[in-house]
């Protein structure tokens, strides 16, 4: 009887066990994104200028909506103002932004972002100097 008993139980051990595995690497948990604490809404102050080889130049300053969401891969963010022009950057733990290699800015705070974008060469090109405080 002790031996029949001990071989039912052998027969459903096995199956438990493999379960139990099954189980338990299912269940990863995902590490942390760290770029979730910079994410939401902003204001942001923005300071553009623009300017062209024989048509002058532009500058103002202006106030704007906007938001910072998860860019495209593991490692960026997305800064979009509302109405106007959207930026990509890499951010890294710290919370300095920036293509690989330099910093343009950075999150000072998960409150306070501050960067500055240009592009152009020598007919002309545009400039902008963000600070966003979130809402």
């Amino acid at each position: 009887m002790r031996t029949m008993l001990n071989l039912r139980m052998k027969k459903h051990i096995l199956p438990l066990a493999c379960l139990c595995c099954l189980l338990i690497t299912a269940c990863k948990k995902h590490p942390m994104d760290y770029r979730n604490k910079f994410l939401g809404d902003y204001t942001f102050s923005v300071h553009f200028s623009r300017w062209q080889m024989g048509s002058g130049s532009f500058d103002t300053t202006y106030n704007s909506n906007g938001s910072v969401a998860c860019g495209n891969d593991d490692h960026s963010v997305a800064i979009a103002l509302t109405g106007g022009p959207s930026f990509d950057f890499i951010i890294y733990e710290d919370g300095s932004l920036g293509p690989a290699g330099f910093s343009i800015g950075e999150f000072e705070s998960v409150q306070h972002v501050s960067f500055v974008w240009s592009s152009g060469g020598l007919g002309g090109g545009v400039y902008y100097a963000i600070t966003g405080e979130r809402r």
